[in-house]
């Protein structure tokens, strides 16, 4: 069963703040953690749909953490948010079993779009 809780990874503190405000008054329960480790810490102990996380994490590589994620939690729904966009990592997104790939100077309107389809 989907709910509107949403773990959110990323190293950079303000836009990490910035993202949680705009998910919050959009009515999601939003937590957030500044790296990877951190976050499976969380996910034991909370039920998530969908994990949203930046690409260059500290600690652990954003593709370890997505493919991980999908194998211990198969019903998570994973977002990646990158200044890359190359082939090469869309591929791999897609073969991890990642929901979606965006760029990080992404339309908020489409992130948003992307999580209510995803739930």
């Amino acid at each position: 069963m989907r709910n509107n809780n949403i773990l959110l990874i990323d190293n950079n503190i303000n836009y990490l703040h910035l993202l949680s405000i705009f998910l919050e008054s959009k009515g999601f329960n939003v937590t957030v953690t500044q790296n990877g480790i951190k976050a499976f810490e969380i996910l034991e102990n909370n039920g998530f749909s969908i994990v949203i996380t930046c690409f260059n994490m500290p600690c652990m590589n954003d593709m370890k953490l997505a493919i991980n994620m999908r194998e211990q939690y198969p019903d998570i729904q994973v977002i990646i948010i990158t200044n890359d966009l190359s082939p090469d990592l869309v591929g791999m997104a897609a073969n991890a079993g990642i929901t979606c790939i965006l760029s990080r100077s992404l339309n908020i309107t489409k992130l948003l779009s992307i999580i209510r389809t995803s739930l």
